[in-house]
């Protein structure tokens, strides 16, 4: 039996006998130039239940080769199903494809995509033939030949992967166009798609102006279904397929010439899915549409809405992010089926739209593809790169909130503290994302520069920094997950008249303030003027704060009258925090507006409760936002902060060169340093802290 009729018995059912299939499983021969890649081309089938056969041809990016790319997802291609049965039976198996007259297997998704390429290419086969033709002028047609990373990249060859993932951009950006393969057709797809093209009839101006309306007005205004009707569930589940959460996205967008979009068999062009994603941002539909759909999921949720929120922005501005440190702050949430692309995914970016300055470091080594390095050892090379290429310690503000990431299990062992975990989902919106951090209104360290170490002490765990330290965390919010209540008692132990502040302040005043990080959506610091509960949304209940409510789901088993008294449990601090007879203040608002919500005992409000209802949505928005990030702490000298969840009284609150917010850390036997994470401060941001006695900076080491 030769090698051809072994590799067909085997691959349609039938077993081999006495064979050993290692012989005939894929050899890649070495690529013969560092600008060489392989391209593939399928041959065509006779029916359904053929085996797809592949051939590759070695090609040189200097010789400018007409090729397409292919843009995907290894796992899994959809997360929202229609039943439970369907989401737990399916398996993501490999299966065996025969390339240069050798088996390969592949993942399941990359398969059923070789299979429509397969029929695409036959139907198309027939020049002259009317949808051919149609095709053709609307630039639809399916290349001939495509660089598909899986097959055409040995992966075990850790020295050519390495090489091949450093030029990817260049891969990309060469391309006639990109294929993005959401996966197979299922029964969301063409409702999906009939919204998506209905919304490209929508002017921004028009869809921004939907803002301050009800969800309801706000679709009638736009032309669309009423919010809870079940096709804007099939738009949720569409937009959360698996391709939009690759870390590779960004990279595969930012070089494409040309994006086309692929569902199963059927294929439109890039820009229609950019204009409805610019329609939902802007309108504010997608966070409706996102609320609704998350009270029906049955099962593991995600971690949080990332289409509209993350990729949005990349989709419709040509903003360029401004520094090494905000491109590798992007990461967290994306998926990759090897955490070390969460760092190379994004250097052909970098190298494109970053521009070094005279502050880089002469110690600072290029970074680079290298499979040969841990997970670890990778983080480490590019938090140094990215300190060395300045002088601030912006990074150490890209520290995750979260502690744990028992979602992937993916962690890298032995990270130093300071050191970006990138395996890590970003759960909240951090710090760094807010207006006052990105526009300099923090500014704890009154600039001072933070002064790197010498050549000696680079790249290695341990990270010295200078720091002064301002107090030690004497209480903090002890809940699993935030708890509104809790974090007024810690509130409650402060003096009647805040002593941190220039003005006169409340207990109640600094905490609301504390709680927003003294911002609202428009204004910094946050407006104290005493609004209705309309403006009180507008300022607390805001997307963008890293503020998170007691959790009270709408789907929670929890019984009514259970519910009730947990509200009311928050609402009972407002004795305790001397409120008198003062003018309900935007934190006595969001209190009650946190006790209606969890009176809200249906899964659909009547119309006539609706715009009433848009408050109780914003707050169950931001619990599955930002649930269980941030704690309260109170310090010895009566500090009022919103620190990591992970924090602990005997903390330290420091003020380190170089940074724009306040750091927690934590002392250990040996002398050095643990980094907790940022934190907010009330009455520290603005470099109060420098006016205290005794305040004086030191080098101090983190591990």
């Amino acid at each position: 039996m030769n090698s051809s009729d072994s590799e067909s018995a085997s691959l349609t059912g039938h077993p081999i006998q006495d064979t050993d299939l290692d012989e005939f499983k894929c050899v890649y021969k070495p690529l013969p130039t560092a600008s060489s890649i392989r391209l593939l081309h399928i041959q065509s089938g006779v029916g359904d239940g053929d085996v797809i056969r592949l051939s590759t041809r070695t090609v040189d990016l200097d010789d400018k080769p007409q090729y397409g790319a292919l843009s995907y997802t290894w796992g899994r291609p959809i997360s929202v199903f229609q039943t439970k049965e369907e989401r737990d039976n399916l398996e993501d198996q490999q299966l065996p494809v025969i390339c240069d007259g050798r088996i390969v297997n592949i993942g399941q998704n990359l398969h059923d995509f070789l299979s429509a390429w397969q029929r695409m290419l036959q139907a198309t086969s027939d020049g002259n033939d009317e949808r051919t033709v149609t095709a053709r002028k609307v630039g639809l047609l399916p290349p001939t030949e495509l660089w598909i990373d899986a097959i055409c990249i040995d992966q075990k060859d850790m020295d050519e992967k390495s090489i091949q993932v450093s030029m990817m951009g260049r891969i990309y950006s060469q391309t006639q166009k990109v294929i993005i393969w959401l996966g197979p057709e299922d029964n969301f797809t063409r409702p999906a798609l009939q919204i998506i093209f209905k919304m490209q009839e929508i002017e921004q101006l028009q869809a921004r102006a939907c803002r301050s309306m009800t969800d309801e007005d706000g679709c009638k205004a736009l032309g669309l279904p009423p919010i809870t009707s079940s096709i804007w569930w099939s738009v949720f589940a569409f937009l959360h397929r698996s391709w939009f959460r690759r870390v590779w996205v960004m990279q595969e967008l930012a070089f494409a010439p040309q994006i086309q979009m692929q569902c199963g068999l059927l294929t439109f062009p890039w820009a229609a899915l950019s204009k409805a994603a610019g329609v939902l941002y802007e309108s504010r539909l997608g966070d409706s549409m996102d609320m609704w759909a998350w009270m029906e999921l049955d099962g593991p949720k995600f971690n949080e809405p990332l289409f509209l929120e993350d990729l949005t922005p990349i989709l419709t501005t040509e903003e360029r992010l401004d520094s090494d440190r905000n491109l590798f702050s992007t990461l967290k949430g994306r998926a990759s089926s090897d955490p070390r692309d969460k760092i190379y995914a994004v250097l052909d970016i970098a190298k494109r739209d970053v521009h070094d300055t005279d502050l880089v470091s002469p110690y600072r080594r290029p970074l680079v593809p290298n499979y040969h390095l841990d997970t670890a050892e990778v983080y480490v090379e590019a938090a140094w790169y990215i300190l060395l290429s300045g002088n601030d310690l912006e990074l150490l503000s890209r520290k995750n909130l979260c502690s744990k990431n028992e979602e992937s299990g993916l962690k890298p062992p032995s990270l130093p503290s300071w050191v970006p975990d990138w395996t890590l989902t970003l759960n909240e919106t951090s710090m760094w994302a807010l207006k006052p951090f990105k526009e300099g209104n923090w500014s704890a360290s009154r600039h001072v520069f933070w002064v790197p170490p010498e050549k000696s002490s680079v790249y290695r765990q341990i990270l010295t920094v200078q720091g002064a330290l301002v107090d030690v965390v004497a209480e903090v919010v002890e809940s699993e997950s935030f708890s509104l209540s809790k974090s007024g008692v810690v509130a409650a132990g402060l003096p009647a008249v805040y002593p941190w502040a220039s003005e006169k302040l409340t207990p109640v005043d600094v905490l609301w303030r504390t709680l927003i990080a003294n911002y609202d959506e428009d204004n910094y610091p946050a407006s104290d003027e005493q609004h209705d509960a309309q403006s009180a949304r507008n300022s607390v209940a805001s997307k963008k704060l890293p503020i998170q409510i007691e959790q009270l789901s709408f789907n929670s088993t929890e019984p009514k009258h259970e519910r009730q008294e947990s509200a009311e449990e928050n609402c009972s601090v407002l004795p305790k925090l001397n409120l008198g007879n003062q003018a309900l203040s935007q934190f006595d608002i969001m209190m009650k507006q946190l006790a209606k919500s969890a009176e809200f005992p249906q899964s659909v409000p009547d119309e006539a409760n609706r715009a009433d209802s848009k408050v109780e949505r914003e707050f169950d928005r931001l619990r599955s936002i930002f649930s269980s990030s941030r704690r309260i702490f109170r310090t010895r000298e009566n500090y009022l902060g919103n620190g990591p969840r992970s924090m602990r009284p005997g903390d330290q609150v420091w003020i380190l060169a170089g940074t724009k917010v306040p750091s927690v850390l934590r002392p250990q036997e040996n002398g050095k340093y643990v980094l907790v994470g940022d934190s907010y401060a009330h009455g520290i941001m603005h470099g109060e802290a420098f006016e205290r006695q005794g305040f004086e900076f030191i080098d101090i080491q983190l591990e």
